[in-house]
C-alpha cells in the first residue's frame, strides 16, 4: 500500500481508543458522584476499581468532556463571629 493511502484511511491509535473508553468510566465516577468528584478522587475511584491510569490523563479527559468537581465556597464570617474570638 502507498503511503499516501494511509493518509486516507486513519484508524484510531491505541491511545485514542483507551482515552474514549476511559473516558466513559469517568463520565460514569462522575456522575455517582453527582457531580462532586474531581479529577484527584475520580483517579481514585477508578484506582479502586481496577483502572490503571494517571491522575493528569484523567484530568484531560475531563477537562476535554467539559466535567469539573464541586469545590466547596469559604463561610464568609460576620462581625459578630469574630467578635467571639
Amino acid at each position: 500500500m502507498p503511503p499516501s493511502m494511509h493518509a486516507a484511511t486513519p484508524l484510531p491509535g491505541l491511545r485514542a481508543m483507551r482515552d474514549a473508553e476511559l473516558a466513559g468510566q469517568i463520565a460514569e465516577v462522575h456522575a455517582r458522584s453527582q457531580g462532586g468528584y474531581g479529577a484527584p478522587r475520580v483517579h481514585a475511584q477508578l484506582q479502586r476499581d481496577g483502572q490503571r491510569c494517571g491522575r493528569r490523563r484523567v484530568a484531560r479527559l475531563m477537562r476535554v468532556l467539559g466535567l469539573a468537581g464541586r469545590y466547596r465556597r469559604r463561610r464568609r464570617q460576620t462581625g459578630f463571629e469574630q467578635s467571639l474570638r
